[in-house]
């Protein structure tokens, strides 16, 4: 008798086994998902590398199913990116303003849950290819029908429209640049910038100017400061200094210099 229990309770475990098994089972389906572009792709080049150049640009969208669970992504890869910052928050920006013209340029843009920017690295030596690749991800819902980005130094990279070169100047530099570059389709764009000094107590306002109408599309805004005229006045010199950029009065962008 003792036998006749134990195996049908070993018969049962194992059901019990198989079914859980079963029960935690992930299928997972993956397949391509074509962008469906309103604009000419030369355009959208054109545009991506105005911000950024690069010697091949694809954009790829695939449609995952995990268990009925459907999530569809746009991939944007740049295949060897000129001159890519090494700032975080310049990378950030350059590439939410890639994911919004690629974005603006699709017919079935919010058909993706998610774009995602790749920088890839590529280096081919005979035989050997070593790559690697850093990039964001936006959810279609935070991607705005435009992007801005700052940038400050002490020249202007017309390839990139951006400022390249340092942040820290002295009485024998002549000027400083700022550059704000920008992908706005709105036809009436205004803007102003705010510089600050840092002092003991926090930040003071020097002064505020208007930027003017801005030109709809893909552009930039640039300005030169003389640093001459920052050592003539009492009380500026020497010190930390801050530029903010406002966009329909929201803060788009800042970047810090110092003077010695």
């Amino acid at each position: 008798m003792l036998v006749n229990v134990i195996k049908p309770t070993r018969q049962f475990l194992l059901t019990i086994s198989v079914s859980l098994l079963l029960i935690q089972c992930t299928v997972t389906t993956t397949k391509r998902k074509d962008p469906v572009f309103n604009a000419d792709t030369k355009s959208i080049f054109y545009n991506i590398t105005g911000v950024i150049r690069a010697s091949e640009i694809n954009v790829t969208g695939v449609e995952t199913n995990t268990n009925g669970r459907i999530v569809s992504e746009l991939t944007i890869s740049l295949l060897n990116p000129e001159q890519l910052p090494a700032d975080t928050n310049e990378i950030d920006h350059i590439s939410r303003e890639i994911a919004t013209i690629v974005k603006d340029a699709l017919k079935n843009a919010d058909s993706f849950d998610s774009y995602k920017v790749l920088f890839v690295h590529r280096k081919v030596d005979g035989a050997v290819t070593q790559s690697g690749s850093l990039g964001r991800i936006y959810k279609y819902d935070s991607i705005r029908n435009y992007a801005y980005t700052v940038t400050l130094g002490d020249r202007f990279d017309s390839s990139v429209s951006r400022a390249v070169g340092k942040s820290t100047f002295n009485q024998d530099d002549a000027q400083i640049v700022s550059i704000l570059s920008y992908y706005d389709l709105d036809a009436d764009i205004e803007g102003k910038v705010k510089m600050f000094k840092e002092t003991d107590t926090g930040l003071l306002l020097l002064t505020t100017r208007g930027l003017g109408k801005l030109t709809p599309g893909h552009n930039y805004f640039a300005m030169n400061w003389k640093i001459a005229d920052f050592y003539k006045l009492v009380g500026l010199k020497e010190g930390n200094y801050r530029l903010d950029y406002f966009i329909r009065d929201t803060l788009v962008g800042s970047r810090t210099f110092r003077l010695l």
